[in-house]
């Protein structure tokens, strides 16, 4: 182990070096946007690539960062790629990135992510296994992406694999462990397309919501989630394959790298505010009565721990009372509320400072309300007895709840669910879900040594805040990528989720080929037997993320690809 180590460190040194004069003689393109074409990059359909021998180089050119991101003694260490002795070696001088279309083209799809793959109806769906779930056997993967080979270029992978046919890409999107199970991931070489295909019977979600991952609270259950994605056309646009200085190590993404790959086009980082939480169709309507559902369905516990000895310790009413004052008196004097602390400038600004306004107000009667409660009460044990009666209301108001959210279910479902909602009809939802509540008490701490009591009044409408979102951000994007359903999409809300669907979590892209983008591990410069398939992140408009925030990738050895056999891959997962 000791003359590892010492082997990585005497690499290292000169590997910086190599790294530092190839980018003195390529150039560096940190933190740069562009407003036009960027030389950078080109799209396939206007590139026209010199053709040079597998692992060759042009006359005069620089050698350009490559390989599989990690030395290979460490890869083995953790079960990825294999040992590369007899494999032929190339240089890559290209990466393919797979941009998806903002705006959507109205045209023949030629590649595609998510959505469902059109192959033959001889061409099995692949299956594997799930290491979290060995009961289960051998169960039908996820489709992930269709890539039209035509529209590679010839210099993709040093030349080698297929430039006919389609590629596609499954995986099993509740496993993560793919160094360990071989078969999580798998790629078909298909030479004519077929119809559109479903996935076949014993599939499962796309998350099955154990660990961290992308959200689907606007479904009633686990059960609900989908089994495939919405599917979003790409372009296939071509970039160097050459070092520049990252933010931790080299990479060959620059800093702001959506702003160059859309043109300078706007783009919007984090989290989404769409400029209305109103329903545009009944499946909006289905989503908020599901997510109320969703959270009627959890186990609602009331905790007092530990609460007996407090309440009946002489004393208590008269110090939570005072406890209760001091908070008022704080909010009282609260800016957001008396002393705005900025002028909006826009509706947005706006809105938000009357959300937190209206968040002080209802915080200042919830705390009258609690002292009222103690003052009411002839002792602590009193107001314990009073919380356990309102949570035992509560749990029955619940269940009652349950089957009155089921009624409404019904009768959306009564509509074409992916037809325009009349705004009466949502506001007539609206007026309903807002009038049926059940408050409770619950005990907070103050302080360690102080319990409070605190009302908790919502209504059926405060539990619907993932359906009203999903509404929003998730149907907006299943219908722009739908030439049949985009013009139900408000033409402001388009306008607002572009810039989102243009950008890149944490600027890391889709790509095939090339150094890929590692979260946990670096790139080496050096040619190599093994090439990246298929890079795929972490990505919003897709709905997807994988782990925390991580990344998948898919590589295959060059002897391997200059036959055609995909058979067996080697693959990594990395998140945070």
């Amino acid at each position: 182990m000791r003359w590892i180590l010492q082997a990585l460190m005497f690499i290292s040194a000169p590997l910086k070096k190599r790294l530092a004069d190839h980018r003195d003689s390529r150039g560096t393109r940190s933190n740069q946007t562009s407003s036009g074409p960027d030389p950078y990059f080109s799209e396939i359909r206007g590139l026209k690539p010199q053709v040079r021998p597998s692992g060759g180089r042009g006359p005069g050119e620089t050698p350009v960062i490559v390989g599989s991101g990690r030395l290979y003694p460490a890869i083995r260490a953790v079960g990825g790629l294999s040992e590369p002795s007899r494999r032929k070696p190339v240089i890559e001088s290209i990466s393919v990135v797979l941009r998806r279309q903002v705006p959507v083209r109205d045209e023949p799809v030629r590649s595609w992510i998510g959505g469902l793959p059109m192959m033959p109806a001889n061409v099995d769906w692949p299956v594997g296994p799930t290491i979290d779930y060995p009961e289960r056997g051998m169960t039908p993967l996820h489709f992930v992406a269709q890539i039209a080979c035509a529209d590679l270029p010839a210099e993709l992978w040093g030349g080698l694999g297929p430039r006919s046919g389609w590629l596609l890409l499954f995986f099993n999107a509740q496993d993560w462990t793919v160094e360990e199970d071989s078969q999580a991931v798998r790629v078909l070489h298909i030479s004519e397309l077929g119809p559109e295909r479903k996935p076949p019977p014993g599939i499962f979600p796309v998350h099955d919501e154990m660990y961290s991952g992308p959200d689907y609270c606007f479904v009633r259950s686990q059960d609900d989630i989908p089994v495939s994605w919405r599917r979003w056309p790409v372009n296939l646009v071509v970039i160097p394959n050459r070092a520049i200085e990252g933010k931790r190590h080299p990479t060959i993404i620059p800093e702001n790298f959506a702003s160059i790959l859309y043109d300078g086009a706007p783009v919007r980082e984090g989290r989404v505010d769409p400029p209305t939480m109103v329903p545009f169709t009944w499946r909006g309507l289905l989503y908020v009565v599901d997510s109320v559902a969703r959270v009627l369905s959890k186990e609602h516990r009331l905790k007092l721990d530990g609460a007996h000895e407090k309440l009946v310790t002489p004393g208590w009413a008269t110090e939570a009372a005072a406890a209760i004052n001091k908070e008022l008196a704080g909010w009282m004097k609260a800016s957001v509320i008396h002393n705005p602390p900025y002028v909006p400038s826009d509706d947005r600004d706006r809105r938000a400072l009357e959300a937190a306004e209206a968040r002080g107000l209802k915080t200042m009667e919830r705390l009258r309300s609690a002292r009222q409660l103690i003052v009411d009460s002839a002792d602590g044990m009193t107001v314990l007895t009073r919380i356990e009666q309102s949570h035992q209301d509560f749990a029955g108001w619940r269940e009652a709840a349950l089957q009155r959210v089921e009624t409404l279910r019904e009768q959306i479902l009564a509509h074409d669910l992916d037809a325009a909602v009349p705004i009466g009809d949502w506001e007539v939802l609206q007026k309903i879900l807002e009038n049926d509540r059940q408050p409770y008490w619950i005990l907070r701490r103050a302080d360690r040594a102080t319990l409070l009591p605190e009302l908790i009044d919502r209504s059926l409408l405060d539990y619907a805040d993932d359906g009203l979102r999903a509404a929003q951000v998730e149907l907006a994007a299943d219908y722009y990528v739908s030439p049949e359903l985009r013009n139900l999409v408000p033409t402001e809300l388009v306008r607002c989720m572009e810039p989102h669907w243009r950008s890149l979590y944490n600027n890391r892209p889709h790509r095939m080929g090339g150094t890929y983008d590692g979260i946990q591990s670096d790139a080496t410069e050096r040619p190599t037997g093994s090439v990246l398939l298929f890079q795929i992140a972490t990505d919003s408009a897709m709905n997807w993320m994988w782990g925390d925030v991580g990344a998948y990738y898919v590589f295959i050895d060059t002897d391997r690809l200059a036959a055609g056999d995909f058979s067996k891959l080697d693959c990594l997962f990395e998140c945070h």
